[in-house]
């Protein structure tokens, strides 16, 4: 057994050694290429085509058709600056003395909020006359929040005629916090009425 697993080692070794001994295989020398020499043709010059023939040819271009173009959305309305500020005259006059009562037991904050609604009604109505603000909740659709001495209400909403609408302001008091030193207000879009009972807001009280 040993003998046979020898004598095959060593036929592998002599059949690789002959295919060594091989000289490998070279391509056979092709003939050398003939120069090829190209001539262009040009076609013959095609006679003239009469006027009436060429215009019948040629195809008339469409009408370009515009397409509409997408409208720009409108900005936002933007901030509206009071010029005149009417919260400290409100509450001065005599007809207002139980208000003004009310406010002096009213917490710094809470008096604030009372203070800056009273302001955002009477800037809405003299803004548009047409809106006769009767409420005004500061928190409808979300909560304030303070910067320093500014009251910021981002998601207010008054009721006019029986209706609610969205609104925004930025109320600054002055350093006492007892009036307003500046104002800025935008109203939105009517609230829908479907929104009302989740928002607590009501059509009449």
């Amino acid at each position: 057994m040993i003998w046979a697993v020898a004598a095959s080692l060593a036929l592998h070794a002599l059949i690789a050694v002959a295919l060594s001994l091989i000289p490998a295989m070279q391509p056979p020398e092709l003939p050398p290429e003939e120069a090829v020499t190209v001539e262009i043709v040009m076609p013959p010059p095609s006679p003239p085509v009469p006027p009436a023939v060429q215009e019948l040819a040629v195809p008339r271009k469409a009408p370009e058709t515009s397409e509409p173009r997408a409208e720009k959305p409108a900005d936002p309305p933007a901030m509206v600056h009071a010029t005149n500020l009417f919260s400290a005259k409100m509450l001065a006059d005599p007809r207002n003395r139980q208000a003004r009562q009310a406010l002096a037991q009213l917490a710094g904050p809470d008096r604030i909020e009372q203070i800056c609604d009273a302001e955002a009604m009477e800037q809405i109505q003299r803004w548009r006359q047409n809106f006769k603000p009767d409420r005004l909740v500061a928190y409808a659709m979300s909560g304030t929040r303070t910067d320093g001495a500014t009251l910021i209400a981002d998601g207010a909403a008054f009721r006019s005629k029986s209706l609610w609408y969205n609104v925004k302001f930025k109320c600054e008091m002055a350093a006492n916090l007892r009036k307003i030193a500046s104002f800025e207000f935008q109203v939105g879009a009517p609230i829908p009425r479907a929104e009302w009972e989740t928002h607590n807001l009501s059509a009449v009280h």
